[in-house]
């Protein structure tokens, strides 16, 4: 007990995992008493919450043991209500398990949300009504700005039907009209055949 302080009627304050030590100090009348050992527990383990990216929320369910908030002191947290809770691109979240009557709160997990990637830059091939730039698969595109619906075929320019013959197994020619692009091959109208062998122009 060397380096004792003398009680003054207030609380002491505790740090999670170093325990105190106490003691009534002796009188003139009376010895010290044997020491107190008032073992302090750590703080729970640090949380491990994760990001569903595609949704843009915290990938698993926040139970009410929970709290979160965007300040590093977690000032006005919001308690965890089963929920997924929303992400905000470039904003972190700070995340911990609450304090109970038996346990400390939970050390503060830091969970990095990172910015928006920046967006692509596709231009416009205005001869071949394409874009210039192949779109990858780990691009998507669609109708609206929204990314909902899939995107409107174009009209068809009359400068890509081309007549071209058809042999069929039966050696009879079958003359359609047809799309002539560098990626496909697209049979206009509404035809029976089967067997073709070849197609040519």
């Amino acid at each position: 007990m060397t380096g004792a302080v003398a009680g003054t009627g207030a609380k002491v304050s505790l740090v999670p995992g170093s325990d105190r030590y106490f003691r009534k100090k002796a009188t003139a009348s009376s010895f010290r008493s044997a020491v107190q050992t008032l073992t302090v527990p750590s703080r729970p383990a640090v949380p491990s919450f994760t990001i569903d990216y595609n949704a843009e929320t915290i990938a698993e369910n926040v139970s009410a043991d929970f709290e979160y908030s965007t300040n590093a002191s977690m000032s006005g947290a919001t308690a965890g209500t089963g929920s997924k809770p929303a992400l905000v691109p470039g904003t972190n979240l700070y995340i911990q398990g609450k304090a109970t009557a038996s346990q400390f709160a939970s050390a503060v997990q830091t969970l990095v949300v990172n910015n928006r990637p920046s967006s692509p830059a596709y231009t416009i091939n205005y001869i071949a009504e394409t874009t210039n730039e192949p779109v990858s698969a780990g691009d998507e595109y669609a109708a609206s700005a929204a990314m909902t619906g899939p995107p409107q075929e174009p009209e068809i320019p009359l400068r890509w039907f081309r007549e071209i013959t058809c042999i069929s197994e039966q050696r009879q020619p079958v003359v359609l009209l047809a799309v002539i692009n560098s990626n496909w091959l697209f049979l206009q109208g509404h035809y029976r055949c089967c067997g073709f062998r070849h197609i040519k122009e």
